[in-house]
């Protein structure tokens, strides 16, 4: 009876231990789950825990492997779930290992990628070894087949590093045919607050590129993890030596100042693989360079940034306007500046000298003085100018009378009210007694106008024609050839 009762309970028990096991492994896969399994390069795989246990255990997990093989976009944690968003690295099969944490088990699970057949892209990651502040590039050229997809940059916050990257695309081009190429750019930096010194290695994370589509669908694209060896300075170097390419230039506005004027004196500073707030600490040590001067004033400076990325890398400006007023007149120099950097290129401390530059500072009384000179110069010429033009009108007028004379009287009228509306520069307000004879005339013409020819010849022919029995009607053409002629002799300027 014992015999029979252990034959039959035995399997009974088998059963009943089989199905527990069956419950905990069901259990395990609803709490952990894997979606998609078949998906393109761009789209991403959900990563869901769950459990309260699980939530607690999820700290202890190493994701160290599945790194390796995604880009961890999100890590999206609610009351009762854990969710992952992983972009997957390279196309084919990727397998993600088991990972054990505590009550977490994630199964070995097969995820297959395809390629996108709309993007393609070719990185250009950082170089694997920088000097500490050391600015270096994260590239991607980005090909679209749909020239209507946005392609952009988008880089998460590091701790470990200063990221500047611009969203838009730095340059972008046509296809010969349909799409485009776009030129995306990313500039880190190393942050650090403590002196390296020995090399020291960290792992940098690649920033996304984002191309949304037509309908409105966006695809996420990561680079590898990359190791960076961090090198320090060599010892001979100061400790706050900027990295990188740096050059200073002094905008040149005239070497005469005014004594007690505020002028200013701006430099250029322009680096390239050099952000901002190095070229802001370049200032404040050139600044500090200037010396002691009783001739002259130094005021609080203004500072104007300019940054931009390209292709080539980081490059900024930073414009400095350092105010000063000089105190006293005469020679005074403006102090010599040394810039030191430290190129990365040739790996040498290079050295930009900035020359003394000597200045004239002019009383503010000369001045004065030489300004009313000046104005008074300005007028008398355009008074000049002015009177000379009349005088060129009242010459236009005497000739328009004389070529529509018809006889000799109506030419002689003509010269003598040419001869009343002259004035003396000098004596502006003078008028000129009307001549009452030809010879009159021809003495005061020849008194006024030395320089010019006198009008005899067409006064004796005038006397002639008046004072004489011959026919005036066959002398008149040659009265009017002679008046042409000395017409052509009036000074257009008259004094």
């Amino acid at each position: 009876m014992v015999t029979w009762i252990k034959q039959i309970a035995m399997p009974m028990g088998l059963g009943v231990i089989l199905s527990l096991l069956s419950v905990v492994v069901s259990a395990e896969d609803e709490m952990v789950r894997i979606f998609p399994k078949q998906l393109m390069l761009g789209d991403r795989v959900t990563l869901s825990i769950s459990g309260d246990q699980a939530i607690r255990d999820f700290d202890k997990l190493d994701l160290t492997a599945l790194k390796h093989l995604f880009a961890i976009h999100e890590i999206d944690v609610s009351s009762d779930r854990i969710r992952l968003r992983l972009y997957p690295l390279s196309i084919g099969l990727v397998e993600i290992p088991e990972m054990k944490a505590g009550a977490i088990r994630i199964p070995a699970t097969q995820i297959e990628v395809k390629e996108n057949p709309d993007v393609s892209i070719v990185w250009q990651p950082p170089k694997p070894s920088i000097y500490t502040a050391e600015n270096t590039l994260w590239r991607a050229t980005v090909e679209v087949v749909n020239d209507a997809n946005q392609v952009r940059f988008q880089a998460n916050e590091n701790d470990d590093w200063n990221i500047q990257s611009q969203a838009q695309p730095v340059s972008e081009s046509g296809g010969l045919i349909s799409g485009k190429t776009a030129v995306l750019v990313a500039n880190f930096q190393f942050n650090t607050d403590s002196l390296i010194t020995t090399t020291k290695s960290t792992v940098i994370q690649s920033p996304a590129v984002v191309v949304k589509n037509t309908s409105n669908k966006r695809w996420l694209f990561f680079d590898s993890p990359h190791i960076i060896h961090i090198q320090p300075l060599p010892s001979f170097l100061p400790v706050n030596i900027p990295v990188g390419q740096v050059s200073l230039d002094a905008e040149n506005s005239g070497h005469i100042r005014l004594s007690g004027d505020l002028n200013h004196w701006v430099w250029q500073l322009t680096g390239e693989s050099v952000n901002v707030s190095t070229l802001d600490h370049i200032a404040h040590q050139l600044i500090a360079q200037i010396p002691h001067n009783e001739k002259l004033e130094w005021l609080t400076d203004s500072r104007e940034v300019e940054t931009s990325l390209t292709e080539e890398g980081l490059q900024s400006r930073l414009t400095v306007r350092l105010p000063y007023r000089v105190l006293q007149p005469g020679l005074f120099s403006l102090p010599e500046l040394n810039l030191r950097y430290f190129d990365v290129k040739s790996g040498k401390l290079q050295s930009q000298t900035l020359a003394s530059e000597t200045q004239f500072a002019l009383p503010f009384w000369l001045v004065w003085i030489l300004q009313w000179v000046a104005l008074i110069m300005g007028l008398a010429v355009l008074y000049f100018l002015l009177w000379q033009t009349k005088q060129a009108w009242l010459n236009w007028k005497l000739r328009q009378a004389m070529t529509q004379a018809e006889n000799a009287e109506q030419l002689i009228t003509a010269m003598l009210d040419w001869q009343q509306q002259q004035r003396s520069i000098l004596k502006p307000n003078e008028q000129v007694a009307r001549s009452i004879s030809l010879e009159s005339f021809q003495n005061w013409y020849e008194q006024r106008y030395s320089n010019s020819k006198a009008p005899s010849v067409l006064i004796e022919s005038l006397n002639q024609t008046l004072y004489s029995q011959s026919d005036s009607e066959q002398d008149w053409p040659e009265i009017q050839r002679q008046a042409q002629a000395w017409i052509k002799t009036l000074p257009f300027w008259s004094i």
